[in-house]
């Protein structure tokens, strides 16, 4: 595992000689093993942060550096995976060749399968293992994106609003089962929303973001399970949503 660090960070974007702060002056310290939402309005700086954390953009300015366990060292190639809004599956694969993919160049096959049958039974994806993507509802599609990303065994999970694009019913069941994963990994995960209900019910801290930097850094003392209907739940949800609004 390890946890992240990041230190005046600022992004700048250029378009038509305009230069736009998408973050600006970025504090931040996530501990390994923990579970930290973001929640923001849209534009925010939210998804840029995780695209600067597993280098699909480059830093104007500051740093990101990754912190291991007290009884490790860091070795600076960290593995870390980002799940996102759409399950990206490879359509011509089974759903248990997608969840392989990320160890296409391991040697040993039988572990392999075994690491894929692992997380194919966690995510009860197990009956439909040599289905297509088109044969399998949205929320499998989901699962499948999670269990490709588990298979490659990363220190930290991201992820852009994975469950945005799903019914309410799928949705929250998806929430109860990444909760259970969470536990049982001990994986760190940053995990991107809008909804503040669902940033309250899976994050350890709820970090808030406005207009590119960060407003308020909330703790969420609830143990999981979380009862949304709990007066506890109902006040730390309020303080985030007059955070948000400024009412």
């Amino acid at each position: 595992m390890a946890g992240v660090n990041i230190e005046n960070l600022s992004k700048t974007y250029t378009i038509h000689d305009q230069e736009i702060k998408a973050l600006s002056n970025i504090n931040l310290t996530i501990k390994d093993g923990s579970f930290v939402t973001l929640v923001g309005k849209s534009g925010s700086g939210k998804t840029t942060l995780l695209r600067l954390l597993c280098g699909l953009e480059q830093i104007t300015k500051g740093h990101i550096s990754f912190l291991a366990p007290e009884k490790e060292r860091a070795t600076g190639k960290e593995r870390i995976s980002i799940v996102f809004q759409e399950p990206r599956l490879m359509p011509w694969l089974t759903v248990q060749e997608n969840m392989a993919l990320p160890l296409i160049k391991e040697k040993d096959r039988q572990q392999v399968s075994q690491t894929v049958a692992h997380f194919l039974d966690l995510l009860g994806l197990k009956k439909f293992k040599d289905a297509y993507p088109s044969q399998i509802s949205g929320g499998m599609a989901q699962r499948v994106a999670l269990g490709r990303t588990l298979c490659y065994d990363p220190d930290i999970i991201l992820m852009d609003e994975p469950l945005g694009a799903l019914d309410a019913f799928t949705r929250k069941n998806l929430q109860t089962e990444l909760i259970d994963i969470f536990l049982l990994e001990k994986k760190t995960i940053i995990f991107v929303t809008h909804d503040v209900d669902e940033a309250v019910f899976l994050g350890q801290r709820v970090v808030i973001f406005d207009g590119g930097s960060i407003i308020e850094d909330v703790p969420v003392p609830l143990d999981y399970p979380r009862d949304p209907l709990s007066q506890n739940f109902f006040q730390i949800r309020e303080q985030i949503l007059r955070t948000i609004t400024g009412k």
